[in-house]
């Protein structure tokens, strides 16, 4: 009898593993995920740069669009969106942060429950092997 209840342990064991695996997949994808969204704001704050920056640099005369102050409110817009970029980019790396710790938790629980059921296994060996 105590064979199958040992064998049952194990079982329930790798049962555990598998949820304790689904569980940090889970958490691996949201951090690839908010991993990606962080990116896609860094490329969108890159976009932002003021295009013809070097250009106004080299010329003396402003271009129609300066004259007309259609720079100006770009680049009054332009600084808006990237207050805006900025900040969710912000609450992007404080979720970060927060993942980073689930992830670390899913991993533990993964690590110890894998290292629990090899253990059980192991037992389950030596125990068969003293019987026989």
């Amino acid at each position: 009898e105590s064979a199958s209840v040992m064998a049952r342990h194990v079982g329930q064991l790798r049962d555990l593993l598998r949820l304790t695996d689904a569980a940090l997949r889970a958490e691996q994808a949201r951090m690839a995920q908010c991993n990606r969204e962080i990116s896609a704001l860094q490329d969108q704050l890159a976009a932002l740069k003021a295009p013809g920056k070097a250009a106004q640099a080299t010329e003396s005369e402003p271009d129609p669009a300066q004259r007309a102050g259609a720079d100006l409110r770009w680049q009054m817009w332009a600084e808006e969106r990237r207050k805006a970029l900025n900040l969710e980019l912000a609450k992007m790396r404080a979720a970060q942060d927060s993942l980073r710790a689930s992830l670390a938790t899913a991993f533990g629980k993964h690590q110890a429950t894998s290292a629990l059921c090899d253990r059980e296994v192991e037992l389950r060996r030596l125990k068969a092997s003293r019987d026989s």
